[in-house]
C-alpha cells in the first residue's frame, strides 16, 4: 500500500471521475468528506474514540450523528467508515488533475446494481501484515499512518447493492431548505448528495455518494 497523510480517491469512466473525496491526517486525528463539501460537511475520527458529522447551515453547526468508535487494537484491524458509490447513481463525471503530493485513487465505477466500497480501518500493525490481512477483503489501496501509532487503511471492492439501498435510494429524503433554493416550477440540475446511515461503536459510518440528478420543485396547487 502506498503510504499518504491526504488523498483524494472516487470512481472513474475513461479519463472522467465522479466527484472527488478527501481523506487525511492532523496529527492523530483523521477527517473524511466530499472535497469540495469539506468546509459544509466534514466526518472526524478523534483519538479519544469520539466521532462525528459536522454539517454546517449558514451560520448554525450541527455535529450529528455524535458516536465512539471502537479502539484500535493491537492485531487485526476495525472497520469504521466506507465511502460507496452505487452504480447507475453517480452521472455527470469531470476531469480531474493530480500530482505526487495531490494524490488521486480511483477505481472504476460499477455498473447497475452494484456498487463500489472504499473501506477505511483502523490498525496497529506493521504495513506488510496488514496489507495482507486485508487482501482478504478487497484491494488494499492506500495507508495513512499516525504519530501515536494508529494507521488507517482503505481497501477498495466491488459488492451487490442490496434492495434496502436500492429503495433509500429511489426515495430520498431530503431536507426542507434544500427545496428553498428553487423557485416554485423551477429546477436544479447535477445535484450531488451524501446518504448517512446510524453509526455505532458496532456499527461503521456508511457514506453512500451520489450525484448527477436533478431535483424539480412542483409549482403549488
Amino acid at each position: 500500500m502506498d503510504e499518504f497523510d491526504k488523498f483524494r480517491f472516487g470512481v472513474f469512466e475513461g479519463d472522467l471521475f465522479s466527484n472527488l473525496w478527501l481523506a487525511f491526517a492532523d496529527g492523530n486525528e483523521f477527517y473524511l468528506g466530499v472535497r469540495s463539501l469539506m468546509g459544509r460537511v466534514k466526518v472526524s475520527f478523534h483519538s479519544s474514540g469520539v466521532c462525528h458529522v459536522k454539517v454546517a447551515h449558514g451560520q448554525s453547526i450541527e455535529t450529528r450523528p455524535r458516536w465512539k468508535r471502537p479502539p484500535t487494537p493491537l492485531k487485526g484491524a476495525v472497520h469504521f467508515a466506507s465511502v460507496c458509490f452505487p452504480g447507475g447513481y453517480n452521472k455527470g463525471f469531470r476531469s480531474v488533475s493530480g500530482t505526487p503530493k495531490k494524490k488521486v485513487f480511483g477505481i472504476g465505477a460499477a455498473p447497475e446494481g452494484k456498487m463500489i466500497e472504499f473501506g477505511f480501518f483502523f490498525s496497529q500493525e506493521p504495513v506488510d501484515v496488514s496489507e495482507q490481512r486485508l487482501s482478504h477483503i478487497g484491494l488494499p489501496m492506500v495507508r495513512v499512518s499516525m504519530p501515536n501509532g494508529d494507521a488507517v487503511s482503505v481497501v477498495a471492492r466491488m459488492t451487490d447493492l442490496n434492495e434496502e439501498s436500492h429503495a433509500r435510494l429511489r426515495n430520498l429524503n431530503l431536507r426542507d431548505d434544500v427545496f428553498a433554493e428553487i423557485e416554485p416550477g423551477g429546477r436544479l440540475e447535477n445535484v450531488a448528495a451524501i446518504l448517512i446511515s446510524d453509526p455505532s461503536e458496532t456499527m461503521p459510518i456508511i457514506l453512500t455518494s451520489i450525484q448527477g440528478f436533478s431535483l424539480i420543485r412542483r409549482n403549488p396547487g
